[in-house]
């Protein structure tokens, strides 16, 4: 959890827009998704939409506990294949139309396949003024997800905000 401190700062920055949508797709870590979503559910209209799976229904349970205190700001959908959302976000069309501000994606849980999957269909919907964050892009021993991230940006214009084991890129 430490390395999210260093991205901190971005959310806190962030937390000033109005209508705030953010996305984080992973595997069930309310530590993390506690974090984001008490920097950037601050305001009327901003919503964190959490996309993640889960081994077991007991940790599924206590993720939406730790959650409920942020009531509608933060909708939680428990699935198999975050990838299908994300291309249809159904329950959330309207609000996710305008595109989200800062997509958060747990690379650790997932193999290079559903890492570039999920951050090239999870990029499509980020404004562009938007930054997407992988979570140990750096790890010494999953050079896949570095590779992997850097297949989907290769032909994307970014510019890197922070690279500190985890990437933040903006898009544009």
């Amino acid at each position: 959890m430490t390395a999210l401190i260093d991205f901190g700062p971005y959310l806190c920055r962030l937390a000033v827009l109005p209508s705030l949508r953010c996305l984080m797709i992973g595997e069930g870590q309310a530590g993390e998704a506690e974090f984001v979503a008490h920097a950037v559910c601050q305001k009327e209209g901003d919503r964190l939409f959490v996309v993640h799976r889960w081994p077991d229904v007991a940790t599924e349970q206590r993720f939406r506990e730790r959650l409920a205190r942020f009531g509608e700001k933060v909708a939680v959908r428990a699935t198999e294949a975050p990838v299908s959302w994300i291309a249809k976000p159904v329950p959330y069309q309207r609000e996710l139309a305008g595109g989200l501000h800062f997509i958060y994606v747990d690379a650790r849980a997932m193999n290079a396949m559903e890492i570039a999957c999920r951050s090239d269909q999870a990029w499509d919907r980020l404004r562009p003024d938007g930054v997407m964050v992988w979570r140990d892009y750096l790890h010494p021993r999953r050079g896949d997800i570095k590779k992997a991230v850097d297949q989907v940006l290769k032909d994307r214009p970014h510019r890197v905000v922070f690279k500190n084991g985890y990437l933040g890129v903006a898009s544009g």
